[in-house]
């Protein structure tokens, strides 16, 4: 099998969707390996394959929220120190202010 013979296009191209109206053209274009992935695969198999992929999307998702809940804490942490230093400062004006 020469090197030649693969497609290098964009498969998301509009041109390239329209090469290959039949499912079975298009299965033919395929690399050798990726066919026999293919004949190969059991109903179980494609079960596991869509259980992969709504596990690592779950795993995404979860990852972001953790992200965004990791920067809550810290700008809740960061707001309360600068709102204490700031009421620590104006308690200090108002009772210094009036004893001088």
């Amino acid at each position: 099998m020469a090197d030649d013979d693969k497609d290098h296009r964009d498969h998301r191209d509009e041109v390239y969707a329209h090469l290959y109206h039949n499912p079975v053209e298009r299965f033919w274009q395929l690399p050798e390996p990726t066919r026999q992935w293919l004949e190969n695969l059991r109903p179980d198999d494609i079960k596991e394959l869509n259980d992969a992929v709504k596990f690592y999307h779950a795993t995404a998702v979860g990852g972001k929220f953790v992200k965004w809940l990791a920067y809550v804490i810290v700008a809740i942490f960061v707001g309360s120190a600068a709102l204490g230093h700031a009421i620590q400062d104006l308690w200090s004006w108002m009772f210094k202010a009036g004893h001088t």
